[in-house]
């Protein structure tokens, strides 16, 4: 649910967690003298959703800790803590409720509006399950407002910028409405006896996310007080939420607790180097949750993480990364403790954390580091990315038929058709062409208006395309207008029909290479032996010389859930569970090499030399196939063979069940 402003609702469950793990863990083994001294703060509270989170889990623990310790006692007396409503159920009495809140639940916020929300909410909650009866006999023992006034403990102000802002600076030159925009928040004179002791015990929230850029522009001086007062700040592109986090831990007392959901970016992101830097230094990362590609907030594409922070320090972190289905975007997300099998969880010494990126070769799970053991992709195979245009739908063209007379093709851009010369058209693929172990579509030409010289490719000149390939030239003429339109008119002029990025030419008429496109939500890899050429979506695999593995060995791996589950934990995610497949995040890649002088390796590369040759037949028949019977026949031997070489790359690497278990629990792309 979206509120105003464009701040999205944290999800209960998501709260609730949070909770659990900083106010809960604070209440463990504590009686309610010694509660009623620990102090909550969410600041930045917005509409309360986190406070009313964290007062529920209080009123819980003292309603438990009641009946749990003799409730008769704490129902006399001039204060009574409990009374019996119906069915003899032991309730707060609305005097304890109040006496929570006004001890224990402490919120700020920038926005007038949203302080008294937050006021309205929990003041409800202090209501709630009351009546005309029970209010009654409360008013009449204590002779007190049914409610109390929240003006301690609900302000309005700017957390991040305090009364510090003001020196150096002549208040007469600040008008009212300047100094109302910034709103300036002293914490020491708001909240003078918590931060007397040191400060709040936890810290809960969902701050807000603002671009540096953005802040910059819609408000440059809270933009440059942040740059000057706080480290996190001090990097050239920061976002606001990393300045919560440090402010968080400002306010926190020495044993304090902070949870936030926050954008996982920072844990690797040069944005995020400085507050990396913090919470190593201080090591204080307890526990971080991320969640990957899955949607926390319906409706709004961000890539959160919840982050759990321990201000006296920890031995150990736990990182968790969701590798589960990704489900409908308003389902909830199964946390850990719920669903362990949906997440990769792992365990290490915090003194191992730097300002340095937090990717999986710091704190990856320990499936990721067993893997990691073997060689690198990199190390076997060159990898590259194919031909830009530029223009696609002008250069790639739909072959029709072929005659004496030419090719006819179909333009996409012109939707319509020429025949064309055969002397430049190129059989090519874009990513979107490619799938596991067979392409979606063969009938794509590329118009590739370059020759092969001794220095590579070179473009052919417009007078020679004229005499050789004149319909060629006529129908670029005819693109021409849109030809000129990229990269706003840099190709204009002489040579005006190049492509945009011409790269890798001589590379792609090799006798066989794996191509693979861009973006997948599976290891998406097909064996072309026809030197098709690529466009920039798609790009190629091709084994260094002195490497003895086959290729079809090379492309088993790579079409195996192990490199789907690989991508996932540390490629970037996109939404829908896809993921980047592009050469930065392939080389890491670990490949399972094979020893030829141990007969059982050389017996399993062979063997799957000799399934990944029947899989690629099986998929040539099943594009031929004419009946249905025969095209289920044939998919159900397809499906045979696919297990059969999953089983096979899980032996080679030694996976348990446990590992395999956890591959498969990320691997969410059809096979067929």
């Amino acid at each position: 649910m979206k509120k105003a402003g464009g701040v999205y609702y944290t999800p209960t469950y998501i709260v609730d967690y949070i909770v659990k793990n900083t106010v809960g863990k604070l209440l463990e083994g504590k009686t309610p003298t010694k509660v009623a001294k620990i102090s909550v703060l969410d600041p930045a509270c917005g509409s309360g959703s986190f406070l009313l989170g964290a007062y529920q889990c209080l009123l819980d623990w003292h309603q438990e800790w009641y009946q749990e310790h003799d409730p008769q006692k704490h129902a006399k007396g001039r204060s009574p803590k409990v009374y019996q409503g119906p069915g003899s159920e032991w309730r707060l009495t609305t005097a304890e409720k109040k006496r929570i809140l006004l001890n224990n639940i402490y919120g700020v916020d920038i926005d007038t509006q949203a302080v008294e929300v937050t006021k309205l909410s929990l003041l409800l909650k202090v209501l709630e399950g009351e009546n005309a009866e029970t209010l009654g006999k409360t008013f009449k023992l204590f002779h007190e407002r049914a409610l109390p006034d929240l003006g301690d403990n609900i302000k309005c102000g700017n957390s991040l910028i305090g009364p510090d802002f003001y020196q150096g600076k002549q208040l007469s030159l600040l008008d009212n409405e300047e100094r109302y925009r910034i709103n300036a928040f002293d914490w020491q004179a708001e909240f003078p006896e918590i931060m007397n002791a040191g400060g709040f015990d936890a810290v809960i929230g969902n701050p807000p996310y603002v671009r540096s850029v953005a802040l910059k522009e819609s408000n440059y001086t809270v933009w440059n007080f942040c740059r000057s007062h706080y480290q996190s700040a001090s990097s050239r592109e920061w976002d606001i939420y990393l300045v919560f986090v440090e402010k968080g831990l400002h306010c926190l007392g020495n044993k304090g607790k902070l949870g936030y959901i926050l954008p996982n970016k920072f844990l690797n992101s040069m944005a995020g180097e400085n507050l990396r830097g913090i919470l190593s230094e201080g090591q204080y990362l307890e526990r971080v949750l991320s969640f990957g590609a899955f949607q926390i907030f319906p409706g709004a594409t961000t890539y959160t993480c919840l982050l759990l922070l321990d201000r006296q320090g920890v031995d150990h972190s736990t990182v968790a990364r969701y590798v589960g289905p990704l489900g409908a975007s308003h389902a909830t997300c199964p946390l850990p403790e719920d669903a362990r099998s949906s997440w990769a969880v792992s365990k290490f010494p915090t003194n191992q954390l730097t300002s340095q990126p937090w990717d999986s070769s710091v704190f990856g799970s320990l499936l990721l580091r067993k893997l990691s053991e073997w060689p690198e992709l990199q190390s076997i195979a060159d990898i590259y990315k194919g031909t830009g245009t530029n223009a696609d739908k002008v250069y790639v063209v739909e072959q029709r038929r072929r005659s004496d007379a030419g090719t006819l093709v179909f333009s996409r851009e012109r939707q319509a058709e020429y025949l064309l010369e055969p002397t430049f058209l190129k059989a090519a693929l874009r990513g979107r062409d490619i799938s596991r172990y067979r392409l979606q579509d063969e009938q794509n030409l590329l118009i590739v208006p370059y020759e092969h010289t001794d220095s590579g490719f070179t473009l052919v000149s417009e007078q020679r395309l004229a005499e050789i390939v004149p319909r060629t030239l006529a129908y670029l003429r005819e693109c021409k207008s849109r030809l000129d339109e990229r990269e706003k008119g840099r190709f204009k002029g002489k040579g005006w029909y190049c492509f945009g990025r011409p790269q890798n030419m001589v590379r792609f008429e090799v006798s066989q290479k794996i191509v693979i496109p861009d973006v997948a939500n599976q290891g998406t890899c097909y064996l072309d032996r026809s030197g098709k050429w690529l466009l920039d979506t798609a790009y190629a695999i091709v084994l260094k010389p002195e490497v003895e593995l086959d290729l079809r060995f090379v492309l088993a791996v790579l079409n195996s859930p192990i490199l789907t589950y690989f991508l996932r934990q540390t490629g970037t995610m996109l939404r829908g569970g896809y993921f980047r497949m592009k050469t930065a995040y392939l080389n890491p890649f670990p490949v399972r090499t094979i020893d030829f002088s141990n007969p059982t390796d050389k017996g399993h590369h062979d063997r799957m030399v000799e399934l990944v040759e029947t899989m690629l037949n099986l998929h040539k028949q099943l594009s031929a196939a004419k009946t249905s019977y025969e095209k289920t026949a044939i998919q159900r031997q397809i499906d045979t063979t696919d297990k059969q070489i999953d089983q096979l790359v899980y032996e080679l690497y030694g996976l348990t069940e446990e590992e395999v278990h956890i591959i498969e629990g990320g691997h969410h792309g059809e096979h067929h």
